[in-house]
């Protein structure tokens, strides 16, 4: 089973629906809950999207998707090595580095799917686009 991590951005696209990227986000998620491919996302990323989406959805409905989305998902908890790591990386943003420590922590991990490849430049990890998951 082919195991990825998702960028925050791709959480967004999916529980957003934002077009024309929420298709593929849907699939991605769609595949987790058959079984068909592992995911993991980031506790910072839990965080980020909640703050992000706060603005634009209800306070409950918002919870419940997050929490919907997280039965399918690994939650991958950010402690404090990978704080240092990531403030220390040189990266220029931190954020994305957060993500990398994430990312960098699972075994066997298949790659990381993002819409922000270039962001990400230099990853020890392949990096995807939402829309290649599924063609493998």
């Amino acid at each position: 089973m082919k195991r990825y991590f998702l960028d925050a951005n791709i959480l967004i696209d999916f529980l957003a629906c934002r077009l024309p990227f929420a298709h593929h986000a849907q699939q991605i998620f769609e595949a987790a809950e058959q079984g068909r491919i592992k995911v993991f996302v980031s506790s910072h990323s839990i965080a980020s999207v909640y703050y992000v989406l706060r603005k634009y959805s209800e306070e409950k409905p918002l919870r419940m998707a997050i929490l919907a989305l997280m039965e399918n998902s690994s939650v991958i908890a950010l402690n404090d090595e990978m704080i240092v790591r990531s403030l220390r990386s040189g990266w220029k943003d931190v954020e994305d580095a957060m993500q990398l420590e994430c990312a960098y922590s699972i075994r066997n991990l298949d790659g990381i799917v993002t819409r922000n490849i270039k962001d990400f430049k230099g990853s020890k990890i392949p990096l995807l686009g939402p829309e290649r998951v599924l063609a493998f």
